[in-house]
């Protein structure tokens, strides 16, 4: 008779293989250990269980300056933590005489003597690539200095561990060509590349909506439903950055609580989000990418995104502290032509009660 296992247990075994594995991976430098899980799958977590007991020299690299200080936050009360600000602060610190250290830095920051004191403690180092598949994805577009200091670090002869949730087989073919040649071995973790860590509730797919409509209907039909504000909040993903400071301007002049985030602008938004009371959050994709949001119980994503990669990034806003979330969105990876047809039958009713209430009680509302 085979022996049950409680889930407590099974959870626990799976964390302390988890241990073991990034050990022996990252024993040895030179080593390259690539670690996917869904978004709030805990990865960052895991990095910070393992210091400074067995990650005791560790520099963790940020692509987003928003990710950098929450991390710091999050670790202030722990020894021998620090943030490079600037690189000036790099030169007050004395890290080669420590025993252990955990140092917080985006990437525009790390200089030649940041890659000096990774390959002097080459054998003691671990550099942590946070959100690795953006370093390729805004290093081929808008940010050059990312690929370049990925293989500044790589060429220090450290260990590096990379984080992230979503790998096309692009980007890993790519990883696997840059990085042969600079490592000694590369080491692959997948806890669940391009998922979800938990499902949205209901997910309705709109491909006859613009964008703008959609998201004017969702509007009214949350301040019709009773109840419903106190459940979560919504995040509604826009395409371009005036839209985003459209949705604000219309918000406020119904009297509809809400944030707006747009690029550059992610260290303001968390501020304002701790000061400010919300019902919406309206950004762009930047917000996308592991920023700290209260609990949402409603994802939209205003417009085709196409790229499954960026999909699951936003999606994943949605269900972080395990609560039920729902999924607005004209993309549908995870739906069958069934499920769509059901979803699109039902959005199709909200839709025109929606329209009747508009031409009742507001003749004069925008259609969109």
């Amino acid at each position: 008779m085979a022996n049950n296992i409680s889930p407590l247990k099974a959870l626990g075994a799976i964390y302390f293989a988890l241990i073991g594995n990034m050990q022996k991976s990252i024993s040895n430098s030179g080593t390259f250990l690539l670690m996917i899980a869904p978004p709030a799958g805990g990865k960052t977590r895991l990095v910070l269980e393992l210091y400074p007991s067995i990650l005791r020299k560790v520099i963790f690299i940020s692509p987003l300056r928003a990710l950098a200080n929450e991390l710091m936050d999050k670790l202030s009360k722990m020894p021998n933590v620090y943030q490079l600000k600037t690189r000036k602060d790099f030169r007050e610190l004395s890290l080669h005489e420590q025993e252990s250290f955990f140092l917080i830095a985006t990437a525009e920051l790390i200089d030649e003597k940041v890659l000096s004191l990774a390959e002097h403690l080459a054998n003691e180092v671990v550099v942590v690539f946070d959100e690795f598949h953006l370093f390729y994805l805004w290093g081929e577009s808008f940010r050059p200095i990312l690929p370049e200091i990925c293989h500044g670090v790589a060429n220090t002869g450290c260990s590096i561990m990379g984080l992230t949730a979503t790998m096309t087989d692009e980007l890993m073919k790519k990883w696997q060509s840059d990085f042969a040649v600079g490592m000694s071995e590369l080491r692959l973790l997948d806890l669940g590349n391009l998922r979800l860590k938990k499902m949205p509730k209901a997910h309705l797919w709109t491909p006859r909506f613009t964008g703008r409509a959609m998201i004017k209907r969702l509007i009214l039909y949350r301040l019709l439903s009773k109840g419903r504000l106190e459940s979560g909040k919504t995040i509604i993903f826009c395409k371009y950055r005036k839209e985003v400071l459209d949705w604000i301007d219309y918000c406020r002049g119904i009297g509809v609580r809400a944030l707006g985030c747009i690029g550059g602008e992610v260290d303001d938004f968390s501020l304002r989000m701790k000061k400010e009371e919300f019902d919406f959050i309206f950004a762009t994709s930047t917000l996308g990418h592991g920023v700290n949001l209260p609990e949402i119980s409603e994802v939209v994503i205003s417009y085709r995104v196409n790229d499954i990669s960026l999909w699951i990034q936003m999606v994943g806003r949605g269900g972080r502290n395990g609560g039920e979330y729902g999924l607005l969105s004209i993309d549908s990876f995870f739906l069958n032509w069934k499920q769509q047809l059901l979803k699109l039958i039902w959005i199709s009713f909200i839709d025109c009660y929606i329209k009747i209430y508009l031409f009742i009680f507001e003749p004069d509302a925008p259609t969109g």
